[in-house]
């Protein structure tokens, strides 16, 4: 009877120019379960169209979260996934990167940390977007200055994302950069330089109160209350840069609790459930507090350039809600257009917390074998590397698809009385599933500007961040009034982003080893 030998030793004795059958992606294959998860969404919409019974609808909702559940819990994507021919030098390869970087987990308990962190990730969007329904009636009921509280808070949430990637992306690079060069804790560091970033913050937050009053009109009073709230929110967002930039999602978890649960019990307090978030944090922080009797000054220049990049390419993403205001005021549709930015927000949280550590850590070693590796070897971890990051941008996508699905169900059951589809019809359904659609491209879009820069080029990813700013500022002004022409206009727009950023990107990967190896040597 033959024996049979390890595949990796099968690796090693096998001629050069034989071939193997391995687990592992054929080009085809790889994009099987975006065409299924497209194929199911499509058959959501036909069925909630077509006005099936409660019970389909909720069957449907069912499957749709459980395949959901399946993607976010899965091992993060990397190249091996289905059964094909290959040459032993693919294979050993692909052998020598996954002994480099690290052997998937698919126990239970890895998924249920998978779903945990995704919890974590996604928990602003589900402590906010449960609590501030449940009070919304208490804050309609006051006013600040002549403007309905509920009109105050909502005009400040539709700027704060936006304005969290302006302030924070300086914020993320200096403090991380300089506690891995001086060994010191990012807290520390952070706490030396927070007199210099809060001053710095003031400038972004007043451009958008000057935009907010010219187009609303609001009073003194209200403005006033606009900025002590907007920067609050802002201090708030940058002191959880530390628990990000330390890997503890605990923490960070902690100050959107903190925030939610100060939200619930005083909600007209309207200062109140930002403060609580921000005590949560400095809490936490402790002797590292310390670092505020030695400030320290920020480097302009580099601020300024990162400052620049959050605002273009954040803005991508989180842009289109501040247009939406500055537009229409309060007078768009804004649970449907927060309902349809659920999909995206999804995608995003799931790449960049699931994802995003496991390509970040190839990363890193795939740099440190640039100094004494054989090219020979670089190569083949390269060509794992950019399967990786391909295969985690797909399941994303795929995790986006689906959660579209789930919109489009859940928008159609809450729209009913009795029935599934009682309030929402046929152009109903197409309204959810344009605009979440649409949404979801943006985090493409995203995406792809951020791996293209991940790589090293710094001007690709702004370039096409920029045209979608500028074609999205022209369209919703042109069209911010009917919130699905709007979007399906910026959707059409950054279909053909995505397509020319697939392009960079394919280029711009097709040889890591030479793009990070420049990089490196340019930094010397």
């Amino acid at each position: 009877m033959m024996r049979r030998e390890p595949l990796n030793k099968l690796y090693t004795i096998a001629p050069t120019g034989t071939t193997v059958n391995s687990r592992h992606a054929s080009a085809r294959a790889r994009w099987v379960p975006v065409f299924l998860a497209v194929v199911a969404t499509e058959g959501v919409l036909v069925l909630t169209a077509l006005g099936a019974s409660t019970a389909a609808m909720v069957l449907a909702l069912v499957v749709l979260i459980l395949i959901s559940l399946v993607l976010l819990t899965a091992p993060p994507a990397d190249s091996a996934s289905a059964s094909t021919e290959e040459s032993v030098v693919e294979a050993r390869a692909r052998a020598r990167a996954l002994a480099a970087f690290e052997a998937q987990d698919r126990s239970g308990r890895a998924r249920a940390r998978a779903l945990w962190t995704m919890l974590q990730a996604m928990s602003p969007a589900i402590l906010l977007g449960l609590g501030y329904p449940m009070v919304s009636s208490q804050l309609a009921s006051h006013d600040v200055g002549g403007v309905h509280l509920s009109s105050l808070v909502l005009s400040v949430s539709v700027a704060v994302p936006w304005l969290s990637q302006v302030a924070g992306t300086p914020v993320y690079r200096l403090v991380g950069e300089i506690s891995y060069a001086s060994g010191t804790s990012a807290a520390y560091r952070f706490a030396r330089m927070w007199p210099a970033l809060v001053v710095l913050v003031v400038p972004p937050v007043l451009l958008v109160a000057a935009l907010v009053v010219l187009t609303t009109g609001w009073s003194t009073t209200a403005m006033a209350a606009y900025l002590v709230l907007a920067l609050m929110n802002m201090l708030f967002v940058q002191s959880l840069v530390v628990a990000d930039i330390a890997g503890s999602r605990g923490r960070w978890t902690i100050g959107w609790v903190a925030y939610a649960i100060v939200l619930l019990i005083a909600p007209t307090v309207w200062i109140l459930p930002p403060l609580a978030g921000l005590i949560s944090q400095v809490v936490l922080m402790g002797r590292a507090l310390g670092g505020l009797a030695h400030p320290m000054s920020v480097p302009l220049r580099p601020f300024l350039a990162d400052t620049a990049r959050g605002l273009i390419m954040g803005g991508v993403l989180w842009s289109d809600k501040l247009f939406m205001f500055l537009v229409n005021g309060t007078d768009f549709e804004i649970v449907v257009v927060y309902l349809c930015l659920q999909p995206a927000v999804v995608a995003y949280s799931y790449y960049f917390a699931v994802t995003s550590p496991r390509i970040n850590r190839a990363v890193a070693h795939f740099q440190t074998e640039l100094t004494d590796a054989s090219m020979d070897r670089l190569h083949d971890q390269g060509r794992f590397l950019r399967r990786t990051v391909t295969a985690s941008l797909r399941r994303a996508v795929v995790v986006g698809v689906v959660s579209v699905g789930v919109a489009v169900l859940t928008a159609a059951l809450l729209s009913g009385s009795g029935t599934a589809i009682g309030g929402l019809g046929a152009i109903g359904v197409l309204k959810v599933a344009v605009i979440a659609a649409a949404s979801l491209l943006l985090t493409v879009l995203t995406l792809l500007a951020y791996e293209i820069e991940h790589v090293g080029d710094r001007t690709g990813g702004l370039v096409l961040s920029s045209i979608h700013l500028a074609a999205a500022l022209g369209l919703f002004i042109g069209l911010g009034s009917h919130a699905v022409r709007a979007y399906a206009a910026v959707g059409l727009v950054d279909l053909v982003l995505v397509v020319v950023a697939l392009t960079v990107y394919r280029s711009r990967w097709r040889s890591p080893e030479y793009a990070f190896f420049w990089g490196k040597a340019l930094s010397w």
